[in-house]
């Protein structure tokens, strides 16, 4: 099956445009973000902050921890063994 002149010439233009998008050619426009002083300590800040309540609160809770000791060695005489 022969493929017509003016379909080849469409299908060429088709990949030619696929082929130079700027996606392909790298060319999409990036955030950059430069980080100021201000900037910096502000987010330095909120960190710190976030991370030193959570450590408080395990710290507080931590001293509710229960342990439970379970001694095994005169409930286990009377069992068979297998």
């Amino acid at each position: 099956m022969e493929i017509p002149e003016e379909e080849m010439r469409r299908r060429e233009e088709k990949l030619a445009a696929l082929k130079a998008n700027r996606f392909k050619q790298q060319e999409l426009r990036a955030w950059r973000p430069v980080p100021s002083y201000g900037s910096t300590m502000i987010i330095f800040i909120v960190f710190g902050a976030m991370f030193m309540l959570l450590g408080i609160i395990l710290y507080l809770e931590s001293d509710k921890v229960q342990t439970a000791v379970i001694e095994y060695g005169a409930s286990c005489k009377n069992i068979p063994k297998l």
